[in-house]
């Protein structure tokens, strides 16, 4: 099986991470940053603090 050589997942969610999700990321030490939204219906809106919020873990993660 061939790793993927993920550093970190950021999962857009509207729910706590599945167990699944959970145990593949500690297995494959893998940093998991979920962040809550609201539950897909067709159309995805993203808010203006929210979108903040990705960019500001995107910026994070690049300076490592």
């Amino acid at each position: 099986m061939c790793r993927l050589k993920l550093k970190t997942i950021v999962s857009l969610i509207p729910e706590a991470p599945i167990c699944d999700l959970q145990e593949f990321c500690l297995h494959e030490r893998v940093h998991l940053i979920p962040i809550k939204v609201a539950k897909y219906n067709e159309k995805v809106t993203l808010t203006q603090p929210l979108v903040a919020q990705i960019l500001e873990v995107g910026s994070l993660l690049a300076g490592n």
